[in-house]
C-alpha cells in the first residue's frame, strides 16, 4: 500500500479527489435492451488523485485493466476515429453541489475534473486501494431496487410499494418512483410520504426507528434488509 503524500489536487475540486466511482455506460450508447444500472461498475484510483492512467475497473463479475476493455464487453462498439475518447461513452455519479446529492455527470466532464490544478493547489492522496478477492462489488454500484416493507403500491394494493435508489452513501442518495419518476431526496422521506415535513420525519426517527428498518434493497437477485445494507456501505470497498 502506497504511504499518503502530497500531490497536485484535481481540478474540479474536492468532488475529484475521491479513490473510487461508480460509473455506467450511457443510454445511447447501451446494447439494444440493456439499461445503463446494467452496466454499473466501479473506477479506482491506483495512482495520484489526478491519475486516471493507473485506474482499474469493475464490474460484479470482471476486472478491466483499462475503460476500452471495459466498452468493449459492456457497450455498443464504439467507433475508433482520431476524435474517440472512451470517456465520452460513461457517465460518473459525483457530487459536485456540497448542498445537493450525487449525480450523473459526463465521462468527459468526469476526466476533465480530475486533471491536476494549478501548481499552488496541493491536496494528500489517499493510501492505495487494495481490492480483496472476497470483495462484493454488487454492493458498491449506485443504481438499486427497493421496497417497502409495510406500505403497498396504491395501484396494486398486493404489491408492496417499489421505486429505484441511486446511493452514495446513507446521506447522499434520492429515489425514483413509478412511471412518471417521483423524486424523493432519501429514504426516509420516500417512507413518510411525499408531504411529509422535516419535523414530520424526525417525530418518525424518534418514535420509529430509522427509515432504513422499513425497506429491502435488491443486490444480486437477494432482497437484503435495509439496516444490513447500510452496515455494508458503511465500509468502502
Amino acid at each position: 500500500m502506497a504511504s499518503p503524500s502530497q500531490t497536485l489536487a484535481p481540478r474540479g475540486g474536492k468532488a475529484f479527489e475521491e479513490m473510487s466511482y461508480v460509473f455506467r455506460v450511457k443510454k445511447e450508447f447501451c446494447r439494444d435492451g440493456t439499461e445503463p444500472r446494467v452496466t454499473e461498475a466501479r473506477l479506482f484510483k491506483f495512482g495520484a488523485l489526478t491519475d486516471l492512467g493507473s485506474a482499474k475497473f469493475l464490474t460484479s463479475k470482471k476486472e478491466y485493466p483499462t475503460l476500452i476493455a471495459y466498452l468493449e464487453d459492456n457497450a455498443v462498439s464504439p467507433f475508433k476515429g482520431k476524435w474517440w475518447n472512451p470517456w465520452m461513452f460513461i457517465e460518473v455519479l459525483v457530487k459536485t453541489l456540497e448542498l445537493y446529492n450525487s449525480n450523473w455527470i459526463s465521462g468527459l466532464a468526469f476526466k476533465d475534473g480530475t486533471e491536476p490544478s494549478d501548481a499552488s493547489a496541493y491536496t494528500s492522496t489517499p493510501p492505495t486501494p487494495v481490492l480483496s478477492a472476497s470483495i462484493r462489488i454488487s454492493f458498491f454500484l449506485a443504481t438499486f431496487l427497493i421496497r417497502h416493507n409495510e406500505k403497498k403500491d396504491p395501484a396494486a394494493p398486493s404489491t408492496p410499494r417499489s421505486a429505484t435508489l441511486t446511493f452514495s452513501d446513507e446521506n447522499d442518495h434520492y429515489i425514483k418512483e413509478g412511471p412518471a419518476k417521483l423524486h424523493y431526496h432519501s429514504v426516509p422521506e420516500w417512507h413518510n410520504g411525499s408531504f411529509a415535513t422535516e419535523e414530520d420525519i424526525a417525530k418518525d426517527l424518534e418514535e420509529n426507528g430509522t427509515a432504513w428498518a422499513h425497506v429491502h434493497v435488491l443486490v444480486d437477485d437477494r432482497w437484503i434488509p435495509g439496516l444490513d445494507f447500510i452496515a455494508m456501505r458503511s465500509t468502502p470497498p
